[in-house]
Protein backbone atom coordinates (compact mmCIF):
# COMPACT_ATOMS: atom_id res chain seq x y z
CA UNK A 1 0.00 0.00 0.00
CA UNK A 2 1.39 3.13 -0.54
CA UNK A 3 0.68 6.50 1.87
CA UNK A 4 -1.90 7.39 0.24
CA UNK A 5 -4.22 4.77 0.98
CA UNK A 6 -2.91 4.55 4.21
CA UNK A 7 -4.27 7.60 5.47
CA UNK A 8 -7.60 7.34 5.35
CA UNK A 9 -7.11 3.52 7.04
CA UNK A 10 -5.54 5.57 9.99
CA UNK A 11 -8.38 8.11 10.47
CA UNK A 12 -10.76 5.51 10.67
CA UNK A 13 -8.54 3.59 13.50
CA UNK A 14 -8.96 7.11 15.33
CA UNK A 15 -12.55 7.33 15.01
CA UNK A 16 -13.11 4.22 15.95
CA UNK A 17 -11.02 4.56 19.10
CA UNK A 18 -12.96 7.24 20.00
CA UNK A 19 -15.97 6.03 19.57
CA UNK A 20 -14.78 3.00 21.92
CA UNK A 21 -13.64 5.16 24.36
CA UNK A 22 -16.49 7.35 24.46
CA UNK A 23 -19.42 4.22 24.44
CA UNK A 24 -17.06 2.47 27.56
CA UNK A 25 -16.83 5.82 29.56
CA UNK A 26 -21.11 5.34 29.32
CA UNK A 27 -21.86 1.93 30.66
CA UNK A 28 -23.47 3.15 33.37
CA UNK A 29 -24.76 6.42 33.74
CA UNK A 30 -25.95 8.26 36.74
CA UNK A 31 -29.04 9.14 38.02
CA UNK A 32 -27.59 11.59 40.67
CA UNK A 33 -24.34 12.79 41.74
CA UNK A 34 -24.13 15.92 44.59
CA UNK A 35 -21.59 16.38 46.90
CA UNK A 36 -21.95 18.60 50.07
CA UNK A 37 -19.83 20.84 52.58
CA UNK A 38 -19.74 20.47 56.15
CA UNK A 39 -19.16 23.23 57.83
CA UNK A 40 -15.65 24.06 58.69
CA UNK A 41 -16.21 23.55 62.51
CA UNK A 42 -17.85 20.38 62.27
CA UNK A 43 -20.98 18.58 61.96
CA UNK A 44 -23.04 19.02 64.68
CA UNK A 45 -25.41 16.43 65.74
CA UNK A 46 -28.84 16.29 64.42
CA UNK A 47 -28.16 18.95 61.40
CA UNK A 48 -28.33 16.44 58.41
CA UNK A 49 -27.54 17.29 54.72
CA UNK A 50 -30.40 16.52 52.34
CA UNK A 51 -29.97 16.22 48.89
CA UNK A 52 -33.50 16.12 46.97
CA UNK A 53 -33.50 13.29 43.87
CA UNK A 54 -36.04 14.02 40.95
CA UNK A 55 -37.00 10.28 39.91
CA UNK A 56 -38.90 9.70 36.69
CA UNK A 57 -37.76 6.38 35.71
CA UNK A 58 -39.85 3.59 38.11
CA UNK A 59 -39.37 0.36 36.14
CA UNK A 60 -35.46 0.47 36.20
CA UNK A 61 -33.03 -0.63 39.65
CA UNK A 62 -30.32 1.62 40.73
CA UNK A 63 -27.28 1.35 43.26
CA UNK A 64 -27.24 3.82 46.10
CA UNK A 65 -23.70 4.93 47.42
CA UNK A 66 -23.06 7.42 50.46
CA UNK A 67 -19.47 9.54 50.02
CA UNK A 68 -17.87 10.58 52.40
CA UNK A 69 -14.39 13.26 52.28
CA UNK A 70 -12.36 13.28 55.58
CA UNK A 71 -9.32 14.40 56.75
CA UNK A 72 -5.98 12.94 58.22
CA UNK A 73 -7.79 14.51 61.47
CA UNK A 74 -10.38 12.77 61.95
CA UNK A 75 -10.04 10.98 65.14
CA UNK A 76 -11.81 7.68 64.35
CA UNK A 77 -12.08 4.84 62.05
CA UNK A 78 -15.70 4.50 61.53
CA UNK A 79 -19.01 7.06 61.00
CA UNK A 80 -22.27 6.01 62.04
CA UNK A 81 -24.82 8.11 60.04
CA UNK A 82 -28.91 8.08 60.08
CA UNK A 83 -30.11 7.78 55.95
CA UNK A 84 -33.39 8.87 55.81
CA UNK A 85 -35.10 8.66 52.41
CA UNK A 86 -39.20 10.23 52.00
CA UNK A 87 -40.54 9.65 49.34
CA UNK A 88 -43.00 12.00 46.89
CA UNK A 89 -45.72 10.08 48.74
CA UNK A 90 -44.67 11.17 51.97
CA UNK A 91 -43.68 7.97 53.25
CA UNK A 92 -40.70 8.07 55.03
CA UNK A 93 -37.92 5.29 55.88
CA UNK A 94 -34.58 5.86 58.25
CA UNK A 95 -31.58 3.47 58.24
CA UNK A 96 -28.78 3.49 60.31
CA UNK A 97 -25.49 3.15 58.11
CA UNK A 98 -21.62 2.16 59.85
CA UNK A 99 -19.58 3.29 57.20
CA UNK A 100 -15.83 2.56 57.35
CA UNK A 101 -13.19 4.89 56.83
CA UNK A 102 -10.20 3.52 57.87
CA UNK A 103 -9.01 -0.75 58.62
CA UNK A 104 -8.11 -1.78 61.55
CA UNK A 105 -4.43 -0.47 61.26
CA UNK A 106 -5.61 3.07 61.08
CA UNK A 107 -5.15 3.29 57.21
CA UNK A 108 -7.27 5.44 55.57
CA UNK A 109 -10.00 3.29 52.85
CA UNK A 110 -10.68 5.74 50.65
CA UNK A 111 -8.29 7.63 47.88
CA UNK A 112 -6.81 10.62 48.34
CA UNK A 113 -3.41 12.65 49.58
CA UNK A 114 -2.17 15.98 51.16
CA UNK A 115 -4.17 14.67 54.33
CA UNK A 116 -8.68 14.55 52.25
CA UNK A 117 -9.49 11.54 51.54
CA UNK A 118 -12.56 10.34 49.76
CA UNK A 119 -14.32 6.93 49.52
CA UNK A 120 -17.65 5.80 48.84
CA UNK A 121 -19.97 2.98 50.14
CA UNK A 122 -22.94 1.30 48.82
CA UNK A 123 -25.74 2.01 51.06
CA UNK A 124 -28.50 -0.09 49.10
CA UNK A 125 -28.41 -1.99 46.06
CA UNK A 126 -31.12 -2.79 43.10
CA UNK A 127 -33.72 -0.19 44.77
CA UNK A 128 -36.56 0.40 42.39
CA UNK A 129 -38.53 3.86 42.87
CA UNK A 130 -42.02 3.17 42.82
CA UNK A 131 -43.33 6.46 42.24
CA UNK A 132 -42.28 9.70 40.02
CA UNK A 133 -41.30 12.46 41.61
CA UNK A 134 -38.60 14.40 44.00
CA UNK A 135 -37.08 11.73 46.59
CA UNK A 136 -35.45 13.71 49.56
CA UNK A 137 -32.32 12.10 51.44
CA UNK A 138 -31.17 13.35 54.57
CA UNK A 139 -28.09 12.39 56.31
CA UNK A 140 -26.70 12.94 59.68
CA UNK A 141 -23.94 11.94 61.71
CA UNK A 142 -24.81 9.63 64.32
CA UNK A 143 -21.35 9.70 66.48
CA UNK A 144 -21.69 10.36 70.02
CA UNK A 145 -19.85 13.80 69.18
CA UNK A 146 -22.14 16.47 69.38
CA UNK A 147 -19.65 18.40 67.21
CA UNK A 148 -17.96 15.75 65.12
CA UNK A 149 -14.87 16.91 63.60
CA UNK A 150 -12.43 15.93 60.41
CA UNK A 151 -15.33 15.28 57.52
CA UNK A 152 -15.12 17.59 55.15
CA UNK A 153 -18.11 16.55 52.48
CA UNK A 154 -20.89 14.32 52.20
CA UNK A 155 -21.91 12.86 48.81
CA UNK A 156 -24.80 11.03 47.19
CA UNK A 157 -24.10 9.13 43.92
CA UNK A 158 -27.51 6.99 42.36
CA UNK A 159 -26.72 4.33 39.32
CA UNK A 160 -28.13 2.58 37.08
CA UNK A 161 -28.25 -0.73 38.03
CA UNK A 162 -30.10 -2.91 35.51
CA UNK A 163 -33.59 -4.22 34.99
CA UNK A 164 -35.19 -7.29 36.92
Amino acid sequence: MNRKTMKPIRSLGLVFIAFLLIHAGCSSPSLYDQWYPIDAKGWHEGSGISFTVPVTDTVNYYDLSIGVRNSSAYKYRNLWLFADLNGPDGKSHRDTFEYFLANNEGRWLGSGSSGLYTSMAKYRSFVRFSRKGNYVFRIEQGMRDSLLTGISNIGLYIVFSGKK
